[in-house]
């Protein structure tokens, strides 16, 4: 008899994610993963608040997610918030709204949690990562990285500097300098120690930049 299915899901400062799959014991058996872009942090570092166009478009991608769980029947639903959800200051009305309208409970975790969270799915997920390598996940809202003895999390996350720096699509070679020297004064800040053995990205980010690196076509998720 098959294990039952399981669904996690994380509620990010620019996209929510749902994936769904078995547990075995070793690797996730994977049934589906999807992904929305919802923007949920949209205005909330200038305001402190969710906007309800935000907030409207999270819930309908939850609700969308939750309705093919059961769909599929799964069996347990496990949700996370990060960032935006640590610094709303209405997010309690939206977790609510998560709780009352589509059943699903939804803990906001920590920055030093969600660093934690980052390690254990790179040990995870990618092969001969030793002790010395250093592991970034850049979200919407903040950006994790671990290293070996260490860990943080930054308020270095894509939406969270496009709404504090960019006022024009493309950016103009004044702002592109500036969010250099911002992300540049917030790292050297952090006390890495020299001897990194490798760098591994997660998050679609770390894809979009590593596609840029090497010119490959750019994918929309």
């Amino acid at each position: 008899m098959s294990a039952a299915l399981c669904a996690a899901f994380d509620l990010g400062s620019n996209s929510v994610k749902v994936l769904i799959g078995r547990p075995t014991g070793g690797p996730v058996d994977i049934v589906e993963q999807r992904v929305a872009v919802t923007r949920l942090s949209q205005g909330v570092d200038a305001s402190g608040r969710l906007h309800p166009d935000a907030v409207a478009r999270t819930l309908e991608a939850l609700r969308a997610m939750v309705a093919r769980c059961s769909e599929l029947g799964v069996d347990r639903l496990t949700a996370v918030g990060t960032a935006v959800l640590r610094d709303a200051q209405d997010a309690p009305d939206f977790l609510d709204a998560c709780r009352d309208l589509l059943g699903l409970e939804v803990e906001v975790v920590d920055g030093a949690t969600e660093a934690e969270i980052v390690r254990l799915a790179a040990r995870y997920e990618v092969e001969d990562v030793d002790d010395d390598a250093m592991l970034v996940d850049i979200g919407g809202g903040s950006t994790e990285v671990v290293w070996n003895g260490g860990a943080e999390s930054t308020e270095l996350g894509v939406v969270r500097l496009t709404e504090r720096h960019v006022q024009a699509d493309p950016p103009g070679a004044e702002t592109l300098d500036t969010l250099r020297r911002v992300v540049a004064r917030r790292l050297d800040a952090l006390p890495v120690p020299p001897d990194v053995s490798a760098v591994v990205g997660s998050s679609a980010s770390c894809s979009l930049l590593a596609r840029i690196s090497l010119k490959l076509a750019v994918h929309d998720p």
